[in-house]
């Protein structure tokens, strides 16, 4: 899963890490996703669609086996090939790995909320609808976010005005305590 914490985004560097190191496989690389589009989307725009293909790890060895009666006339194209698979591989791994951690802390509850928003809520009187609302939601980044988030819900109970006061006092609730500790 992508990072959403600004210190770990910029803590992995992908162009240093990764581009800078390997710019004519990556090439190669997006040349076999490319051929693999027209193939299978001819006259789309360039996209993968992971139905067609799901099978990465047998559809790797394949191409390694591809490989090894290979005269060596097609040696780039299937490390290229084994590189997309692998690839791809990782990612669906990525995403199912991102996938169970967000239905396993998609249940909102006030211990999950941030504790000064969650002391905020209780003292608005909104604490348990706040969390009925955002059941079954994403879980935003910080305080702000989710007191947005919940009063753009065009299906929420409070309706949107409700949600957006919360909003407003949330914020003169922050800036009051920024003035306090200045």
């Amino acid at each position: 899963m992508l990072p959403i914490d600004d210190n770990e985004r910029k803590a992995i560097k992908p162009y240093d890490g990764f581009i800078a190191y390997f710019p004519n496989a990556i090439w190669e690389v997006a040349k076999v996703s490319h051929m693999g589009s027209v193939q299978h989307h001819p006259d789309e725009p360039m996209h993968h669609d992971p139905k067609k293909s799901p099978d990465e790890k047998n559809s790797l060895v394949r191409h390694m086996l591809d490989e090894a009666m290979d005269d060596g006339t097609n040696l780039k194209l299937l490390k290229a090939k084994q590189a997309w698979r692998a690839m791809m591989d990782l990612e669906r791994l990525c995403k199912a790995e991102a996938k169970s951690k967000a239905s396993a802390t998609s249940t909102i509850t006030e211990s999950n909320l941030p504790v000064d928003l969650a002391e905020f809520l209780r003292s608005e009187g909104c604490l348990d609808e706040f969390v009925v609302e955002l059941a079954g939601k994403a879980l935003p980044r910080n305080g702000c976010d989710w007191i947005a988030t919940a009063f753009t819900w065009k299906d929420a109970p409070s309706g949107m005005d409700f949600w957006s006061e919360v909003d407003n006092r949330w914020l003169d609730h922050l800036n009051a305590m920024n003035k306090e500790e200045a």
